[in-house]
């Protein structure tokens, strides 16, 4: 049922002109495609592309399959994106110091963190909760008598 008090307290009616846009300026352009210009033409940036989740899943999958020496010539390749060229020499310089931290966050965000189980054991490695006994007859009764004495 409709309250037939509203409280319209606050509330302007007709704020907006029929046939008007409450955003007479529009959505906001993108900022980017002025950023291309500073280093493509304007056609090159018009027809720019970023690199699709699936594109990035791709690469990240190739480069933990590619031989050093791939690694090496992808880092060389001025056409491939930055991302690639950027976790190519990451790669290429974690491991000439003998370090995989790349490595390890690429194979981590494709299958996630290796599961680590722990175990919680009481004191001395005992259980944590003791095991359940199962009640007497004359506990049982015992235990009802006294929870409804009390309830």
């Amino acid at each position: 049922m409709a309250n037939s008090n509203p409280n319209t307290k606050g509330i302007e009616g007709n704020k907006w002109q029929k046939g008007r846009s409450g955003n007479p300026a529009g959505r906001p352009k993108k900022r980017t495609r002025d950023i291309y210009t500073l280093v493509m033409t304007p056609t090159e940036a018009k027809k720019f592309e970023g690199l699709t989740a699936e594109e990035v899943r791709d690469l990240d999958t190739a480069l933990l399959s590619m031989r050093l020496d791939e690694v090496t010539n992808l880092a060389k390749a001025v056409e491939a994106p930055l991302y690639v060229r950027g976790l190519a020499m990451a790669i290429l310089t974690e491991t000439k110091q003998g370090k995989c931290g790349t490595i390890e966050r690429l194979r981590e965000r494709l299958y996630g963190k290796a599961v680590q189980p722990v175990e919680l054991t009481g004191k001395d490695g005992s259980a944590l909760i003791p095991p359940a006994r199962v009640l007497t007859k004359d506990e049982a009764r015992e235990l009802l008598d006294d929870l409804e004495k009390r309830y």
